[in-house]
Formats: structure tokens, sequence, C-alpha cells
């Protein structure tokens, strides 16, 4: 039975454009599982949000000269540029405009009244030279937790919050000082404690839907009570707390991201009209949120707390579908350092069919995974670019000699659904798997490669498995089905647009940051 589904992607941080290491996460494996369950008849909506309120905003503005919606504007204009190239089509992308920021604050304001926010006194770092409390990207040292390099509120290295008061050799991200004062501020906090048990009971209850690193990096927090979250932070950056008291406070970013995702899918919702539908009025709505092992605190805690505490009636998610990191040539990407291969600049260059398929292939789903030029040309060559060429090349030339008529062999039939079973498997929202969805389209290949070789199979069998390719292939690769799509409904020509370019090492290597900057180990 159809079922409604609310599938959000991470809102992109407006500090720079999506590099192939943000491509391999949440927007490609979201925008994935929504057209999978598109051609299974489900509703969907599928949105994400800006978010602009970030800090790391206003220390990119610095460095650029401009002010910080000059970058928001710049930023997300290229990062909308950059999805729609890669075939990541979202319903909505979410604008934290008068609308949504009067939903976010009266989201907060309804928390305030309930006494699920609680006011105490609180020490932040402070730099006496900027005159700046120090929090998110303003300060930087070692992570409490696991001591590896991080920022402020949290660490990407183990995924879990942190005091930016209990940070390890702090310093000013603004100017470079070290070892900052503390100084106090009497705001607002989410006492996550008061939730503690519910919150686990949650998250065991979905043990096998999340991947296996979400529990081991949340559940280890819940040995001890869980700490009080700031929901005001005293910053000159951000949005601003509209209470009396707080002047000069903003409210937190982490946590306010959850109330504009709400916004954006009513806004999405009064957009469809008589269409529409909404969460309120159906028990069986289904939401699942991709993002990254650095947010899974975030989302699985965060939210799901001021869900409990909050009367939005939103339900508690399905699964959060997590991604490792994806590395380029065996380090970090780094927007910081400019060592990155932006999205814009490579789809300038290969189509998404080629991109989507490779980082279906490597992703980073349980594990990090590295993205190397050389290995993305050939393996794209090898296992999607020669096999669909030389069933273009066939079928062409079958037409042209009228062998295209006939029935399809039973045999390849039941292996082809054996394989669209497969595909169903991969997209199963329990056990989503990219890298399983590539493979499927791989061994599809050498099923159909097998037939076209083989004189003997009528020219019906490759059209019909042809057919069913591009139904499986529509998750992973949109374009390549879309054209598919359109010569079966015209009937046109197999002819040479329908066929891959073989990519280019030589070509690809001017997207090597190594070939624009030396960069630093």
């Amino acid at each position: 039975m159809p079922s409604k589904f609310i599938i959000t992607a991470d809102p992109p941080t407006a500090n720079g454009d999506l590099h192939i290491g943000h491509l391999s996460g949440p927007y490609f494996a979201a925008d994935a599982l929504t057209r999978h369950l598109r051609r299974q008849g489900h509703d969907v909506a599928f949105f994400s949000n800006a978010d602009p309120h970030q800090t790391y905003v206003e220390l990119t503005a610095r460095k650029m000269g401009k002010t910080s919606q000059e970058v928001i504007d710049h930023f997300n204009g290229r990062i909308l540029a950059t999805l729609a190239a890669n075939e990541v089509s979202l319903d909505l992308f979410g604008d934290e405009g008068a609308r949504q920021q009067q939903f976010i604050h009266e989201f907060f304001v309804d928390l305030l009244e309930r006494g699920e926010l609680v006011e105490k006194d609180a020490e932040l770092p402070y730099c006496e030279g900027c005159e700046r409390y120090l929090y998110q990207a303003y300060i930087e040292g070692s992570c409490p937790h696991c001591s590896a390099h991080c920022y402020g509120n949290n660490c990407e290295a183990c995924g879990l919050p942190n005091d930016p008061s209990d940070i390890g050799d702090p310093k000013c991200r603004l100017c470079g000082e070290a070892a900052p004062v503390r100084r106090s501020y009497r705001g607002l906090f989410l006492p996550l404690s008061r939730h503690q048990d519910r919150l686990r009971q949650e998250l065991e209850a979905r043990r096998d839907i999340f991947r296996p690193r979400v529990l081991k990096v949340v559940l280890k927090a819940f040995d001890q009570p869980l700490p009080d979250i700031p929901a005001t932070i005293p910053s000159p950056y951000g949005m601003p707390v509209k209470l009396d008291g707080y002047d000069g406070q903003t409210w937190n970013v982490r946590l306010e991201l959850l109330a504009g995702l709400v916004s954006t899918f009513d806004v999405w919702r009064d957009a469809q009209g008589a269409d529409g539908w909404d969460w309120r009025d159906h028990d069986d709505t289904r939401i699942v949120h991709f993002h990254g092992i650095d947010n899974v605190f975030q989302y699985t805690v965060f939210f799901n707390a001021l869900l409990l505490a909050s009367k939005l009636c939103w339900p508690l998610p399905e699964t959060s579908v997590t991604n490792e990191f994806c590395l380029l040539d065996g380090k970090k990407f780094s927007t910081t350092r400019n060592y990155a291969i932006w999205g814009n600049d490579l789809l300038a260059k290969v189509s998404s069919n080629h991109l989507r398929f490779y980082l279906a292939w490597i992703n980073p789903e349980v594990e990090e995974a590295d993205f190397v030029l050389s290995e993305f040309a050939d393996t794209t060559n090898r296992l999607l670019v020669k096999p669909w060429n030389h069933l273009v090349a066939t079928l062409r030339r079958m037409a042209d000699n009228g062998s295209a008529d006939g029935q399809p062999d039973g045999a390849v039939m039941a292996r082809l659904e054996a394989q669209n079973q497969a595909m169903d498997e991969a997209f199963n929202i329990r056990t989503m798997s990219l890298r399983k969805a590539a493979r499927v389209l791989s061994e599809t290949l050498d099923t159909l490669s097998s037939v076209a070789d083989d004189d003997a199979n009528p020219g019906a069998t490759l059209r019909a498995g042809v057919a069913i390719f591009a139904e499986l292939a529509e998750p992973v690769m949109p374009g390549l089905a879309a054209s598919l799509r359109q010569r079966q409904a015209e009937e046109g020509p197999w002819d040479a647009s329908l066929e891959l370019a073989e990519l280019s090492l030589d070509d690809l290597l001017s997207v090597d940051p190594r070939s624009r900057v030396a960069v630093d180990a």
C-alpha cells in the first residue's frame, strides 16, 4: 500500500560550493531513494533548506571581503546549480525568509512557555581582543572526547557535541589569539536529560535500521546524564532572539534547523494546492533524514528531543541515513585549503550519469571512501561506458538488419526480474545501499552484454532488457533513464546520442586541486 514519505537532505552551509565529498553524501542518496519510492507509487516530499546562520558563513565573508548576505546569495546559487547539474531534484530548497523565521521564533517560544527550555548561567570562552564569545567556527582546538582537531560545539571525528569551554588548546579563529578567557552569560538551554530514557528507547527500537556506527557514536553518551544544550548564544551573528532579557543573543543554529525543515515542508504543502498532503492528516507518514555521520548526534538526539518536547506532532523519523567521509586521494576534502574537486568543475567535463554511477559504486555508507580520478575513469569506462555503448551499437545493428523482432527469452527475463528484486532490496530504507544498487546495474549490463553477444537470442530480448535497465537505472542515473524513455516513446533510432562518452584521465586531471595550488599535508 502506498505511503507518504518526507525525505530531507542536510541543509548545506552557504560558505562554499559543493565538492565531490558533499555529492557522495546525503543529497545524492536522498534523491536516489526519492526516485525509487516514486517508482513504487509512494507520495514523496523531498527537500532541504538554506543554512545561512552558521558562523562559518561570517568567517568566509571576512576572508572574501564581502557581506554575509552576499556570501549566502552567491553560494546558495552555486549549491543549487551544482545539485541540478548532478540531477538532484529537490521539491523545494527552503528559504529562511520572514515566514520561516517567524515559524522558528514561535517554535522556541512554545518550548519556553511549556517549560522545556530552562534559563541558567553558563560560561563560554571569550576573546577580549575581538570582544566576542567563542563557539562553533570562532574557536578551534582539540576535542575533549577524542582529542582530534575540532571546532566549538561539535567534533567531526567522533560525532559528539562539545562544550567550547572544554576544548583543549583553544584558539580564537578570528584573530589567532590562544588561551581565551572565560566569561559567563545567562541564556536558555534545552535539558536533554529530561528525555534521555525515551531517546534511548527510540534509538534501541531502531537498532536494526541505523547504519553500524550510528549507535556506537551516540549511545556511549547515554552512559551519563545528557548535557543541557544551549538554545541561545551571545553572538552578533545568527537569528536574533527577540525575547526580553536576551539582547545580543541568537538561537543555536544546530537546534533551529529542525524548525526550518518543518517550515519548508509547510511551504511545499501550500504550493501544491488541492494536490498537497500533510503529515498531520496521515498517521502513516514516514520521515527519513539523510546526513553525514558528523551530524548524527544533532539528528538523533537534539532533533528528537525537540520533537518530544514540542507540540509539533512531527513524527519521530523512521531512520537517519548517514554517510562517512569521502576522501580525495586519501586526504580529507577541505574548503578552507581549496583541496577539493568541485562538483561544478567536474560536471562540466562528465555527465551526471558517469559521476552518480561511480559515487554509488564507491559510496561511503559505512566506511570512508577514496575518490581517485584515475580509478573514476577506469571503473566507469570499464563497468558502465563500454558495456552500455556495446548494447547501443548492437541494437543499432539489429535495427538496421531487421533482427529486432521475436519474443524475449524467458530465462533471460527471469534473470532480469531477479535483478529487479535485488534493486528493490538495495533501496529498502532499513538497509539502503547505493553500492548494492551500482552493482545490480553492473550485473544487469553484464546480463544484457551476454545477450548482445549471443546470435541465438532474439533482438526482442535485448530491447526488453534495455527497457528494464532504464527502470533500474532511474534512481542512480536519471539522465540516462530519461534518454531511454524518450527514445522508446518516440521510437527513435539507436544512434550515437544514446552512447556515453568515454572518460579521459588527461582531461579529468585539470580538476585535480594539485593542478591549481600547492596544499598543506
